[in-house]
């Protein structure tokens, strides 16, 4: 599963751009090298939904009409149902953001939304994620994430993220995150590389 943040964050900084480029690239390397692996593409911003890979060139104009926030939780919980059907050995999430969780859809329903609200809501809406977080892990699906940017405030969530679920995180910038691929294109197995 690839998760990529098409938050208004992303399209600012020019994030958007690379992380549909990897997208691109790692689902045509599946396809071409690994046909016995599947990657479904999930989109989020304030919910999460599946994509085609020919749709990714167009993906702000498909997730327009979703709310504002980056709701992390909405989109690993999305991504855990699907790959829940999956009979796979080894199921993971391959995250790509550019920082960390501005809302989250609480389990009981409702939403918080932080934008630049108290620290307090904030810490909130981190904890709820996290805990979706602990539900990946325990269901034992990996979450490797790319993170975009250079924004040092931003990787404490990615950090705790990758303590609770003992992923792997590659901290990368837009321009840079490409890199990446060519590592993935000289290995035997796709998911080995990240597991």
């Amino acid at each position: 599963m690839l998760a990529i943040d098409v938050s208004y964050s992303m399209l600012m900084n020019d994030a958007l751009h690379a992380g549909k480029k990897v997208a691109l690239a790692l689902h045509r390397l599946i396809e071409t090298k690994f046909p016995q692996d599947v990657l479904h593409l999930v989109a989020f911003r304030s919910n999460a939904k599946v994509i085609r890979a020919e749709d990714l060139p167009s993906i702000v104009a498909i997730t327009y009409f979703m709310e504002h926030g980056t709701d992390i939780k909405e989109a690993l919980r999305f991504s855990r149902q699907l790959l829940g059907s999956q009979k796979a050995a080894n199921r993971q999430i391959i995250l790509i953001t550019d920082g960390e969780p501005t809302a989250v859809t609480l389990d009981r329903g409702g939403r918080l939304h932080s934008g630049w609200g108290s620290a307090l809501l904030h810490e909130r809406i981190v904890q709820e994620t996290l805990k979706e977080v602990k539900r990946c892990t325990q269901s034992g699906i990996k979450i490797n994430t790319f993170m975009l940017g250079t924004d040092f405030y931003r990787r404490g969530f990615i950090d705790q993220l990758s303590r609770v679920n003992t992923g792997r995180v590659f901290y990368t910038s837009p321009d840079q995150i490409g890199n990446y691929i060519v590592v993935f294109a000289g290995i035997g197995s796709f998911s080995g590389f990240l597991s």
